[in-house]
């Protein structure tokens, strides 16, 4: 019989370290197959009930978006700061019932209503938008927008590389921003304004007027200008 590594081992002490190797390697499966099971349950929608009343809600729209990769460039013929095609392209960005939605059990007397964050941002960006043309009259939602907004990037924490650093420099002393052509992984935003118009196709009188009612005196009353 050939003289092995093992064989040489005192039978006590293979007896004693086979068993701690094997619990060693079944721990490891055990955690390896947990978090497994937690990465799926983070990628896949929670099945889980809400009586949308008070706390009781998700924290994000019930929708899984899909990702889509853009370059990212100055647009010279659109969005504007000031004049009628550039006050009517900002509008359009805010959907009919402005990103509101109402959610909860449709056999309840009367859902809940939320506005997706996306829509609140785009709005506090028309706002800062009317505020460098038209003056800040309304300092106190300005602060508001800034902070929102702030706080908005820092959470989305876009990690894309910009070539060039802060600029790159052209012949004649002017500095180019590096974002231009920078390809991005975003999210299809076009499936939230989907999700908020067949949201509000499914409004009644009351939601309609509930809405109304809600958009005075906010952000809303700037979309004009």
């Amino acid at each position: 019989m050939p003289l092995t590594a093992s064989s040489r081992l005192p039978y006590s002490y293979r007896a004693f370290t086979f068993p701690i190797i094997g619990a060693v390697l079944g721990l490891s499966l055990l955690v390896n197959l947990v978090a497994v099971v937690q990465q799926v349950s983070f990628l896949t929608p929670s099945s889980r009930s809400y009586t949308y009343i008070g706390d009781d809600h998700p924290r994000e729209a019930p929708i899984k978006l899909r990702l889509a990769s853009l370059a990212l460039s100055d647009d010279p013929e659109h969005y504007f700061l000031e004049g009628n095609q550039a006050v009517a392209e900002w509008n359009a960005l805010h959907p009919e019932g402005q990103g509101n939605v109402f959610l909860g059990d449709p056999e309840r007397e009367e859902q809940t209503p939320y506005q997706i964050s996306m829509f609140h941002q785009l709005q506090c960006l028309n706002h800062l938008r009317s505020v460098y043309i038209h003056g800040n009259d309304q300092p106190a939602r300005t602060e508001h927008c800034v902070n929102h907004l702030l706080q908005g990037l820092m959470c989305g924490s876009d990690m894309t590389l910009e070539e060039g650093g802060m600029g790159t420099r052209h012949e004649d002393g002017s500095v180019k921003a590096p974002a231009n052509n920078n390809t991005h992984t975003c999210k299809d935003w076009s499936q939230l304004y989907d999700f908020a118009a067949e949201n509000r196709r499914s409004w009644n009188d009351e939601q309609l007027e509930k809405e109304a009612e809600l958009s005075r005196g906010t952000l809303f009353a700037d979309l004009d200008r």
